[in-house]
């Protein structure tokens, strides 16, 4: 992994961080893991618009094996939105935070579009770009960029960068067009 982003990787098993990866370029070993398969999820907790960050995957240990990826679930859902939608600084324990401190204290998988999803049991995605709305911005910078600018960019630093989304993302009806669903009832009056 590098970049300026700060990774959390989870053991979708028992639901426990097995390790927090600060930035830079490392291979971080995971030890301790009992013998038998591991369903380990990879978590980018930070938005990092500047930088580009790589996660260059798995390798198993000696005598291991890494094995496929589990199925889509049937329902994914996609969170666009600014450092509300990151979980910009969500788990400090203090008002006062240097950028670096924030960079550490924001997990996006704590926030409330991966809680939301986690809750109906839904892939996720979080589009995110703290300060910048779909409207305008914070404190009125930068009035002629909005998040809109960059959503369609796999890397939101690099100008006509595109995201090739894949085929399993969202998954199609019949007619080939996105499933549309409503997530929650009506309450009641």
């Amino acid at each position: 992994m590098d970049g300026g982003a700060w990774y959390e990787l989870i053991n979708q098993g028992s639901g426990k961080a097995l390790a927090l990866v600060t930035p830079g370029d490392t291979t971080h070993w995971i030890d301790g893991l009992r013998d038998g398969e591991h369903t380990v999820r990879v978590v980018k907790r930070n938005d990092t618009p500047g930088d580009t960050s790589t996660f260059g995957g798995f390798v198993a240990a000696p005598g291991g094996a890494v094995l496929s990826k589990p199925a889509p679930r049937d329902r994914q859902i996609e969170f666009i939105g600014d450092s509300l939608t990151v979980g910009y600084g969500n788990v400090s324990g203090t008002r006062v935070c240097d950028p670096e401190q924030l960079k550490r204290n924001t997990n996006t998988d704590v926030s409330h579009g991966a809680l939301t999803a986690q809750r109906l049991d839904a892939d996720y995605q979080i589009n995110g770009f703290s300060g910048l709305g779909m409207v305008r911005n914070v404190a009125g910078i930068s009035p002629d960029v909005t998040y809109r600018t960059y959503y369609d960019r796999a890397l939101l630093n690099v100008d006509g960068d595109v995201w090739q989304k894949p085929g399993t993302w969202p998954p199609p009806d019949r007619g080939g067009q996105p499933r549309r669903q409503r997530l929650l009832r009506p309450h009641p009056r």
